[in-house]
């Protein structure tokens, strides 16, 4: 009797229990403007946006403003068109006679109409016969959202390249309109017996074909990517030995662009006719293959040179004198840099420098300590 006082502010359900009910009405919409304002805090702070290919996006973020504000502006602005066509042109279309008709305390409407949006889950309250089972089923239709973090195991988050998924969820979107319908009709056979049956494919959805479809298709995904690394690496094989055989044309190719360059120096018409040549046949062997240019010699494509000690000694003194001009600048950039982290990247670009000297300068000392050694034995 207590709890019914203070729910209803009486012993029956009158103007206190209204009042109390629309001041709830009231308040809510607030709690879920500050419940919105917190999941943006931590969606923020977080892990980011999600987006429709289903992939990561740690690698390429965007910045929430403007991208995301203007992108959730243009949502709003169309949910207040179509809000507006239905408030100012389309009022009662969503609504019920039995609302016009004067509330009476003492007597229960013969149906019980919801708002729009409440439908489905009063058809799935109504679709068991004991209250208190009606109203739990009623409260996990709604809760059971919950669970997907734990039913979907897809490794591919989304559904964009999903079909088993997407075929999945448009017969949960269609089974949730059909139990929209059943809401709005009277307690009666043929409509409890479909209100069953949708209410248990609801159900069945999160806990059921979620996490089915999500195995098999991680399976199939399995076996594509299995077949898909096979064929690349076919691919890349053949690719590499038609690189191989066109980088063995073009260097005998240029060898004879060479050899012409050399014989026929003096003479340029010669060496034009000598190009011409050349040209027609690397067209005409490039259309027939390339085991022509297989069958020959060709020099290394990539030759490794040994340079003499003179030669080495030149190139590490060189090498010296870079690194100290540029240690030169960036002390000189140093003294200006106003920003911390600025003047860290020289700091550390400076050390790398003076690391590339001492290593340079320790070479040129090994070459030239050989070099005195290979005088002193020659002169010996």
């Amino acid at each position: 009797m207590n709890n019914q006082f203070v729910i209803w502010g009486g012993f029956s359900v009158n103007n206190a229990t209204l009042n109390r009910f629309f001041a709830l009405h009231f308040v809510l919409p607030f709690v879920l403007a500050a419940l919105a304002l917190t999941h943006l805090i931590a969606l923020h702070d977080s892990a980011g946006s999600n987006n429709p290919l289903g992939v990561s996006a740690n690698y390429d973020r965007l910045p929430f403003s403007p991208y995301f504000i203007f992108k959730d502006l243009i949502t709003i602005f169309l949910f207040i068109l179509v809000l507006a066509l239905f408030v100012f042109f389309m009022p009662n279309i969503l609504g019920d006679s039995e609302n016009y008709v004067m509330a009476n305390p003492m007597q229960t409407p013969p149906a019980i109409v919801p708002e729009w949006y409440l439908l489905p889950f009063y058809a799935i309250l109504r679709s068991i016969p004991n209250k208190l089972l009606g109203v739990i089923a009623m409260f996990s239709a709604i809760l059971i959202l919950l669970t997907m973090p734990f039913t979907d195991l897809s490794r591919s988050r989304g559904i964009q390249f999903r079909p088993i998924s997407k075929i999945a969820f448009f017969i949960f979107a269609g089974n949730f309109l059909i139990l929209m319908q059943l809401g709005a009709k009277h307690v009666e056979s043929p409509f409890i017996e479909f209100g069953q049956i949708s209410t248990v494919i609801y159900f069945s959805y999160f806990l059921i074909l979620v996490p089915l479809i999500s195995l098999i298709e991680n399976s199939t995904l399995e076996t594509n990517n299995l077949e898909i690394n096979n064929l690349e690496i076919n691919n890349l094989e053949v690719s590499s030995l038609k690189y191989t055989e066109y980088s063995s044309f073009l260097d005998s190719v240029n060898m004879y662009f060479y050899n012409i360059d050399l014989f026929f120096n003096k003479h340029p018409i010669l060496r034009y006719i000598g190009y011409t040549i050349v040209a027609i046949l690397s067209v005409y062997m490039n259309g027939l293959g390339v085991e022509y240019c297989d069958s020959h010699e060709l020099p290394d494509p990539n030759p490794v040179y040994h340079h003499t000690a003179a030669e080495s000694i030149s190139i590490a003194r060189d090498e010296i004198a870079r690194n100290e001009d540029g240690l030169r600048s960036l002390f000189e950039e140093l003294a200006y840099a106003s920003n911390p982290n600025q003047a860290s990247k020289l700091e550390e670009s400076i050390l790398e420098h003076i690391a590339s000297t001492d290593s340079w300068q320790k070479e040129l000392d090994e070459l030239l300590s050989a070099q005195i050694s290979e005088g002193s034995n020659n002169q010996n």
